[in-house]
Parts: C-alpha cells; structure tokens; sequence
C-alpha cells in the first residue's frame, strides 16, 4: 500500500513534491520519473532568438497591409512571433499572472479537487500532460479551462477569490485580440478576413496556466518536452524567467521574454489547413534552479467536429496538390492525448507522400 501511494504521489504536482520532500530532492537527485533520456535533455545555453517582434500598435490603420506581410512571414519562416503594442492593458495581463501564481500556491487539497488526466473537461488540474500515458514527466504543474462555446455553464475554481475576476476579463481581451490575429493570418494566405474564424466554427477556445517550480537539476529534467502545439494558434503570455525555446532549421534557439507582449505560434491545424505555408514550430521548456517561472497559453482551436485539410482555393490558387490527408480534428486531438508528446509525430503521419 504505501508503495502505491508513493509512486502515486507525484501525480499531485511538481510544487507539492518539492515541499513534501523532506530535503530529500535536492541537487543531487531526482525521482525517476522526472530523468529524461540524456537524448531529451535541455541545453540552458541556447542562443538568442530573435523572432520576429511586431508593433500592432497601426493594425487598423495605415500600416495595416505591412504588418500582415510580416505576420505571414514570421509564420512560414519561424512559425512564431511576438507582439508588442496590442490591445490587452498591462494591468490586466499582470492581474491574470498574480491570480495564477495565487492558484498554484493554494493548498494541495484545493487544487486536487480538480485533478484529472480526462483533457475533455472543462476545467482540470494536472501535472506534466497525461502521467499515465508518459515514461517521463514534464517538470511542470498546469490548470486548463475552456471558455465558449460553453459559456456561463463553464465551472470555475472556488479559490483564489481574483481569480474568475481575472480571468473572465483577461479571455475576452485576448479573444479579441486572437480575432483579429486570425483576420490577419487569413489575409497573410490571401483569403477573406473571417475564413478563417468560420473555419473554425466558434472553436474550443481554452486557457492552460503552466506553472514550473525551481528544479534543483535543470540538466537533468524539462520544463515541457518538444512538441508542436495542435490547434489553430496560441496567445502566450510568459513572466520574466524565461525558459520557452524554439526549434527552426534543427537548431534550439532561447526566446527573450519582453515585458507587455505576447508570443504567438502557429499550431497544426493552422499548417494543414495553409497546406504547409504556415509553420507549426516544435517548442519546448528549460527550468532553471533558482526561480519559479509562469506562462498562460491561450488556444484557439477548431471546433472538434470541424474536418481539417488544405483548403482547397489554396491549392487551386497555387496550382500544387494536397500535402496533407483530411483528419477531425477531434480525432486528431485524441491521438495527441493518447501519448507521450513527442515533436511533430501526429501531424507528419497525415503526410502525403509524393
């Protein structure tokens, strides 16, 4: 029995296994579940990235035609980029940060009432992906909430007290925001401004707050595994820790954290769906020792009934064949949950080989 719960135990959260420890996990050990394969090691002395960083600040006005150009290209050749000048007030952004931090900081028996590995739910508590799916976990703890289409019956953490507050305002910020971040990604693949919000047909927008606590070997464990996110695209906002890396022509590249933007990627069925124009970039996180870091992805996803594929004006327009099979995306999203996330395996077994 007591074998049980100890190898059950760190499935309650990386921040309880470090407090719980008894000074047992410190620098020179740690459980075995939290050693990646040497192969999957983080360097922390990646070089800089320097994605593209664009000024929203005219997206509506005079500058509007070049901003588009330049989000198309950041996300054929990086397939991320940031964005500064937008619309989201600093205020609230830092108001979501500290309701996060509050939440994770809560007590175990709190956060553990919405434990679940089940990624349909609408709101759950959980550590790394899906524990049991993985031979080795992510050093990291994580809350996810889906908002619309399920509206006002969407459930909501009892504690902290700010954090519905927060939240609820900070989404339809940042909704907004994604709106008009998918008007431009349509636009960037010459089509009309909404085909790509109709596309989606409302979609299953979520929030997913990634919480990694200081690991005594960075060397040893990963913040987050390499992996492509799976949706359309994301909104990511990230404190000042750094930690998110970037992978492009093979090679890991550190990204900057600046204050006030937001990091945006192209996920895969945004790259079906542009018949690989659009890039859906492998990413992953490096912890470090000393400080705890926070991220809060927004995902803006089809809906799950919403069959993807190139989109057919596309590839007349282009005169080029299909690269890529149809798929559900709700099917696709179950075969990304029913393993261990490992780079862009899902999306390269709907390639069409010619």
């Amino acid at each position: 029995m007591a074998e049980a719960a100890e190898a059950a135990r760190p499935t309650q959260g990386v921040k309880e296994l470090l407090e719980n420890s008894n000074g047992q996990i410190h620098d020179q050990s740690l459980p075995d579940k939290y050693i990646k394969p040497e192969i999957a090691r983080v360097r922390c002395n990646t070089p800089l990235a320097g994605i593209p960083l664009i000024d929203f600040s005219q997206i509506h006005g005079q500058s509007r035609s070049k901003i588009i150009q330049d989000i198309a290209n950041a996300a054929q050749e990086w397939g991320f980029f940031q964005v500064i000048n937008h619309s989201v007030p600093l205020a609230l952004m830092d108001a979501m940060m500290s309701a996060g931090l509050e939440f994770f900081n809560l007590p175990l028996e709190e956060k553990m009432a919405y434990f679940s590995e089940d990624y349909k739910l609408k709101l759950r508590f959980c550590t790394s992906f899906v524990p049991s799916t993985e031979a080795h976990w992510d050093w990291h703890d994580n809350l996810t909430h889906y908002f619309p289409p399920y509206g006002d019956e969407h459930p909501w953490p009892k504690q902290p007290p700010s954090y519905e507050k927060a939240a609820r305002e900070y989404f339809d910020e940042v909704l907004a925001l994604g709106k008009t971040i998918s008007r431009a990604l349509s636009q960037g693949l010459g089509l009309e401004p909404d085909f790509l919000i109709k596309a989606f047909r409302e979609g299953m927008n979520s929030i997913r707050l990634n919480y990694y606590p200081p690991c005594p070997r960075p060397d040893l464990a990963v913040g987050m595994s390499p992996h492509s996110d799976f949706g359309g695209f994301t909104i990511l906002m990230q404190d000042q820790a750094g930690g998110l890396q970037v992978k492009r022509n093979g090679e890991w590249y550190s990204v900057k954290p600046v204050r006030g933007s937001f990091v945006v990627n192209i996920s895969d069925q945004l790259q079906i769906f542009s018949n690989g124009k659009f890039q859906s970039a492998e990413h992953r996180v490096a912890v470090n020792s000393s400080s705890q870091r926070l991220s809060i992805a927004t995902f803006f996803e089809p809906s799950e009934d919403v069959v993807v594929a190139p989109i057919p004006e596309l590839l007349l327009r282009n005169s080029e064949p299909p690269r890529y099979k149809e798929s559900l995306f709700g099917t696709y999203l179950g075969k990304q949950f029913s393993k261990y996330f490992d780079s862009k395996n899902t999306i390269q077994a709907l390639e069409i080989n010619r």
